[in-house]
């Protein structure tokens, strides 16, 4: 853990950390064989990007807005009818994270964090709010709801979207 002084010197310590806490939990997931090829591609107009190949060898990058608290899986989702029964189950499906239902070790805690479907030309992306500046709780939320929207969601209700888009076996 950085020291205070040490801190102070390197600028803004809430932007800071909050970058390298994002990293080194990305840096976890990669070290324990979650995905492989992690890196950081850098910052740009104040977004820190990472790249990493994860689920079905496919590459997959999250970026982080510190200003906005927001982790950002931009692009996640190609080619999603706009206003069709598979975005619509999609939202469905994220809507229901931070149900009492649901297990709380699965659950989305919505004074912690939230996740918002956004689509753009059919693209659909993911865009996590971290609230107080939670980014390790975060990240951890953020690859749980995308692994079970891929894993659970996608592979089970909708096989044919990802066997078309992502190169998934159709056995």
């Amino acid at each position: 853990m950085a020291t205070r002084a040490a801190r102070q010197k390197t600028g803004d310590r809430r932007q800071e950390s909050a970058a390298r806490v994002v990293a080194r939990q990305l840096e976890v997931y990669a070290r324990r064989g979650v995905f492989r090829s992690f890196s950081p591609i850098g910052v740009e107009d104040g977004k820190h990007t990472f790249r990493f190949v994860w689920l079905w060898n496919q590459p997959f990058s999250i970026s982080l807005d510190e200003a906005r608290r927001t982790l950002l899986f931009e692009d996640l989702l190609p080619r999603v009818p706009p206003r069709g029964e598979l975005e619509s189950a999609i939202k469905t499906f994220l809507e229901g994270f931070d149900s009492p239902d649901r297990p709380e070790h699965r659950r989305l805690d919505p004074r912690r964090a939230t996740v918002r479907y956004t689509s753009r030309r059919g693209t659909g992306s993911l865009a996590f709010r971290i609230a107080a500046g939670d980014f390790e709780y975060g990240v951890q939320q953020a690859m749980n709801v995308v692994n079970e929207l891929f894993l659970e969601f996608l592979n089970m209700h909708h096989r044919e979207y990802l066997v078309e888009h992502y190169q998934v076996s159709d056995e």
